[in-house]
């Protein structure tokens, strides 16, 4: 197993490519300010260790797709909610297990200070997440869904997960965006009714 460890004072970007399964990456730089990761591989991301990135404001962590239940990509709400002060955040990755993928976020942890998120994925079943960080990230404001295909996206009917009933809805999202769907109004409508659910007043929606 290789094992990296990435240790600064000072440092106040980091952008790492091509993490494999077998590389054990400890990262402690309590500057840091914009981090960027690539995954290539399913792993565990229990490998990746961030004891001490409390200046993180921005990230990027883009991943493969889940395969089925028992091999798939483990530990990305716990992995996010390192960042105790990540108020960006940009997941880009693919799902081919809705299961697996539902159960990965079903105990997911609350991210107090997340202002900001967008969803990328050509799978649209990811977009299913947005509820779970609805209900997990008291402070959103904005949250965009890209379709990184640019692909029609055709019918959708997956569930959408979380609390449904009134007095569990946020009271205001300032800002949804969704993109990559031009020509699609249909699946943006059904979008936009799923948030519905989850948020009572969404001050502007951008199609883009």
């Amino acid at each position: 197993m290789g094992i990296s460890d990435i240790s600064s004072n000072t440092l106040k970007k980091l952008v790492i490519y091509d993490l494999y399964e077998g590389n054990k990456l400890q990262i402690s730089t309590p500057n840091l300010l914009y981090f960027e990761i690539y995954i290539r591989e399913i792993m565990d991301m229990g490998e990746i260790l961030l004891p001490n990135m409390p200046s993180l404001v921005d990230a990027f962590i883009s991943i493969p797709g889940w395969y089925d239940e028992n091999d798939y990509i483990s530990g990305i709400p716990k992995l996010i909610a390192s960042f105790p002060n990540l108020e960006s955040l940009k997941l880009e990755f693919e799902c081919t297990d809705e299961k697996a993928l539902k159960k990965e976020f079903s105990n997911c942890p609350v991210f107090n200070n997340l202002k900001r998120l967008k969803l990328m994925s050509s799978d649209f079943c990811v977009f299913d997440l947005a509820p779970f960080f609805l209900h997990h990230s008291p402070k959103l404001q904005e949250l965009t869904l890209e379709n990184s295909s640019k692909t029609r996206a055709g019918s959708w009917a997956v569930t959408p997960e979380g609390p449904s009933n009134a007095l569990l809805q946020r009271e205001f999202l300032k800002t949804v965006r969704i993109v990559g769907f031009k020509n699609d109004n249909e699946f943006v409508d059904q979008l936009i009714n799923k948030l519905s659910v989850h948020v009572k007043i969404i001050g502007e929606i951008m199609r883009v």
